[in-house]
C-alpha cells in the first residue's frame, strides 16, 4: 500500500514539473504578429557609469514603448510610440531580421565545434545598426519639434549579452558633436527570435539554444581554418611592436576612459607590464556598464609578439583574393620550450610551408614567472577574409576612422549603416578572426579581455599597415604595431 502511494505521489509531482515546463516554454516563447513592448530607461542618476557623450536633453524625451509588427517570415516594424505629446512617434519599417539574428554561414554548417563558436561569437558581439533621418525605412512624426528638427540617427542595437537584450538610442547635433538624447532598453520576444533563427539557419533553434541565451564559452573548441579558406601564398612581413609609444585614445576610447581602470599605464608595453592593474567596468543585463564590477584581463597571452605571417587566401564566400594576418605571441619564459623551430613548425601546420621569419622589433622587459599565463604557451592571433586595399589611409590621431571589427566568424562591425548591413549580410561576409593556441583550440578572448582590431595604412607611406589590438569591450586600445606590407 506505501509504495502505491509513493508512486502516485511522484507521478503526480513529475506531472506537475512537466506542465509547469511546457507552460513555462509555451508563454516564454509564444509570438503574435502585433505586441507592445515596455521600454526601460535610466536617468543619469539611476546610470552614473554610463560612458556616451550626453546632449543636454538627455531623458527629456522619455516613457516611450515599442509597438513590434511582423511583416514578412523575417521583416518587422519598430515603432516607438509615447502618450506624451512632447515626445515624437518614430518608425523603424520593414527591418530584415535576418541581417541581426545570428547565422551559421553555408561554407562551416555540418561543423558543430564551428557551429558553436560562430554562433556564440556572433551573439555575443554588439552590433548596433543606424538609420539617418533619410533612410527609406525611418519615419518620425509628431512631438514638439526638437527629434524631427534635430535627430540626426536612430540606432538599433542587438546587444552583445543574453539573446534578445536590445536597445534603441537616437542621437542629436549639438554645436558640431554627435550626442544621445534617448536611449532605452527592451526585450525583443524570444518566439520572433527563434522562429527568425530557424528560418535562415534550417536548424533547430533547440541546437544552440542555450548559448545563445546564455553564456557558454567554446575554450577549447577546435578552429577548423580550412573551411574559412585556402592559403595561396605566404608573404613576408616585417612587424615593429610600437611597445614604448605614449597611449592615444580617439572617439569610443576616449569616452570610455571613466570605465576604464589603468593605473601606471602610460604606454602600450604598461598594458603588459602592470597587468593587474588594468580592469574594465563589465557590461551587464540589460546592457550597461558598472564600474563596481571589473572585469580583468589575460594580457599575458600577447606578452611577446613572436613574428607576425601575411598570407593571400582564398575564401569560400567570394571570388576574390583576400588577405589573412596572423600575430603569433608566446610568454618571454622557458624560450626553450618553444623557439624559432617550434613556430615554424606551427606556422606550417597553419597553412605556410615555405616563411621566412621576421624578427619584431621590440624592447620588452622580462616577466615574473608567477605572472605568466599557463606553461610554455603560444597564443595566436588571426585576422582574415579582408582587403587590404580597401583599408582606409589616415594619420594616427584618427585611427578611430579605421577598419574597426570584432573578432569572430562572418561577423559585421560593431557601428554599421543599415544600408552596408545589407550589402554584406552574413551568408556571404568572408571575415573572420580568433585567438587559437598551437593545436587550433580556440581561445576565449573576452576573457582575455581582447575583443577587436582596428587596421588603417599610414597616410605618409601607405605599404605601412597600423595594427592595434582593442580590449574588452572596446574601453581601450592595448597594442600598436606597423606591418610592413610587401607589394600586393
Amino acid at each position: 500500500m506505501k509504495w502505491k502511494i509513493i508512486l502516485s505521489v511522484t507521478i503526480f509531482v513529475l506531472g506537475s514539473i512537466s506542465g509547469y515546463a511546457i507552460s513555462f516554454l509555451f508563454s516564454k516563447y509564444k509570438t503574435t504578429d502585433k505586441t507592445d513592448l515596455p521600454i526601460t530607461e535610466f536617468t543619469p542618476l539611476e546610470y552614473p557609469d554610463d560612458p556616451a557623450s550626453l546632449s543636454t536633453f538627455y531623458q527629456r524625451y522619455t516613457n516611450r514603448r515599442l509597438h513590434l509588427s511582423k511583416t514578412g517570415e523575417t521583416l518587422f516594424d519598430f515603432t516607438f510610440i509615447s502618450d506624451d505629446k512632447n515626445v515624437a512617434t518614430i518608425t523603424l519599417q520593414g527591418i530584415d531580421l535576418s541581417l541581426f539574428i545570428p547565422l551559421v554561414p553555408s561554407w562551416i554548417k555540418g561543423n558543430l565545434s564551428m557551429e558553436k563558436i560562430t554562433l556564440v561569437e556572433r551573439e555575443w558581439n554588439r552590433q548596433q545598426v543606424s538609420f539617418t533621418p533619410d533612410s527609406p525605412q525611418f519615419t518620425i512624426t509628431g512631438g514638439d519639434g526638437f527629434e524631427t528638427q534635430n535627430l540626426i540617427s536612430c540606432e538599433l542595437t542587438r546587444n552583445c549579452l543574453n539573446a534578445g537584450l536590445w536597445e534603441i538610442l537616437l542621437y542629436s547635433n549639438e554645436e558640431g558633436n554627435k550626442v544621445l538624447y534617448y536611449h532605452g532598453w527592451f526585450e525583443f520576444p524570444l518566439g520572433h527570435y527563434k522562429e527568425v533563427f530557424e528560418k535562415i539557419n534550417q536548424l533547430s533553434y533547440w541546437r544552440h539554444w542555450h548559448r545563445l541565451e546564455h553564456w557558454s564559452s567554446p575554450a577549447g573548441k577546435k578552429i577548423d581554418l580550412e573551411t574559412l579558406r585556402t592559403p595561396l601564398e605566404t608573404l613576408p612581413l616585417k612587424t615593429v611592436d610600437l611597445s614604448n609609444e605614449r597611449v592615444i585614445a580617439r572617439g569610443e576610447q576616449y569616452r570610455k576612459l571613466r570605465t576604464l581602470s589603468a593605473e601606471k599605464v602610460l604606454n602600450w608595453r604598461d598594458f603588459l607590464t602592470y597587468r593587474e592593474h588594468v580592469a574594465f567596468a563589465t557590461f551587464l543585463p540589460p546592457g550597461r556598464y558598472e564600474v563596481s564590477s571589473r572585469w580583468e584581463n589575460e594580457y599575458e597571452r600577447i606578452n611577446t609578439l613572436e613574428t607576425a605571417i601575411l598570407r593571400r587566401v582564398k575564401c569560400p564566400a567570394c571570388t576574390t583574393h583576400l588577405f589573412e594576418i596572423e600575430c603569433v605571441y608566446r610568454n618571454n619564459l622557458k624560450k626553450r620550450e618553444f623557439g624559432k623551430a617550434s613556430i615554424r613548425n606551427l606556422i606550417r601546420r597553419s597553412g605556410a610551408e615555405a616563411i621566412q621569419l621576421q624578427p619584431v622589433t621590440q624592447s620588452y622587459s622580462k616577466t615574473d614567472a608567477s605572472s605568466c599565463f599557463g606553461s610554455y604557451s603560444i597564443n595566436r592571433l588571426i585576422i582574415g577574409g579582408i582587403d587590404l586595399s580597401q583599408v582606409p589611409i589616415l594619420r594616427t590621431e584618427d585611427y578611430d576612422k579605421g577598419y574597426q571589427m570584432p573578432l569572430g566568424i562572418s561577423v559585421p562591425p560593431v557601428f554599421q549603416s543599415y544600408d552596408a548591413l545589407q550589402l554584406v549580410p552574413t551568408e556571404i561576409n568572408p571575415y573572420y578572426s580568433f585567438m587559437i593556441d598551437a593545436q587550433n583550440g580556440w581561445i576565449d578572448h573576452h576573457k582575455a579581455a581582447i575583443d577587436g582590431v582596428i587596421l588603417h595604412r599610414d597616410t605618409d607611406a601607405p605599404e605601412i599597415l597600423h595594427f592595434y589590438l582593442l580590449s574588452y569591450e572596446r574601453h581601450t586600445l592595448i597594442a600598436h604595431y606597423k606591418l610592413y606590407l610587401p607589394s600586393l
